[in-house]
């Protein structure tokens, strides 16, 4: 593969704009979010937690790396 990345540019890196980690301990999960939440990356945060187990009681949302969210982010949190 050579140095272009999906847009065709030569010598560009792709920033990926949200991360999310989980770490599961029994019946605790916490799920640390990096970057920005919006409108552009709530699927990628959907799919992460909806694929946390059932068995899982407790849900922690880490922030401490967040650059950004929108009320899309916000309203996804809630639900």
């Amino acid at each position: 593969m050579d140095n272009r990345n999906l847009y065709g540019f030569e010598g560009c890196e792709v920033k990926q704009i949200l991360t999310v980690q989980k770490e599961v301990n029994e019946t605790k999960c916490t799920v640390y979010i990096k970057g920005v939440l919006d409108y552009s990356t709530i699927d990628i945060f959907g799919r992460e937690v909806n694929d946390i187990d059932s068995n899982i009681k407790i849900i922690i949302i880490n922030f401490s790396e967040l650059e950004f969210i929108d009320s899309t982010g916000l309203g996804n949190i809630i639900n």
